[in-house]
């Protein structure tokens, strides 16, 4: 029997901006509360105007520290995410200090789903979503849903390009059957 392994790392350019972009999330805010303070300065009198501008000073510092730290946990993020694709299962890893690695045989899996958020979309990402069955496992894992005897397995941010092969892949050694709805033409 031949081997073909398939081994999605690093997953894109497209995941590792919708990575940091979530992790900056905070940031966004904090931009839009600071836009509203320079509006909102022509109204402090002349008297405080050091104490408004020292204000300002101080948040952006604090802004900018906290982008960088967003920025830098996406990028740590994105390069510990990996999808390996074997004969017999299916493996992941992915975490930010600790690295998480996780292996599904693809007789546990039921089904795998593409999910796109409005953000998602734009960002041309899609999240994976594995449901597994029939595992003895009783611990839930960071990314995990459970139900009775069902496991969802959430894969955020993959190019959806690339989600599309492994959801493909998977479903063709899974021998799962799924319906395509994508194609509208009735």
């Amino acid at each position: 029997m031949e081997t073909t392994i398939q081994r999605y790392y690093p997953l894109g350019n497209k995941t590792l901006i919708a990575l940091v972009i979530k992790r900056c999330f905070f940031a966004v805010i904090l931009i839009i509360v600071l836009i509203i303070g320079l509006f909102l300065l022509q109204y402090v009198s002349t008297e405080y105007i050091n104490i408004a501008l020292y204000v300002f000073i101080g948040y952006l510092m604090i802004l900018v520290v906290l982008s960088l730290i967003g920025i830098f946990l996406g990028w740590l993020e994105y390069w510990r995410y990996e999808i390996i694709l074997g004969d017999k299962n299916f493996k992941m890893q992915r975490g930010l200090i600790s690295v998480e690695q996780v292996g599904i045989p693809y007789r546990y899996i039921q089904d795998i789903k593409i999910e796109r958020s409005l953000l998602d979309q734009i960002l041309g990402v899609s999240e994976l979503m594995v449901t597994t069955s029939g595992l003895e496992q009783q611990e839930i894992h960071p990314g995990e849903v459970s139900g009775k005897n069902n496991h969802r397995i959430i894969l955020p941010a993959i190019e959806s390009k690339i989600a599309r092969q492994i959801q493909e892949i998977v479903l063709n050694r899974a021998q799962i059957q799924q319906i395509d709805v994508s194609n509208r033409n009735f």
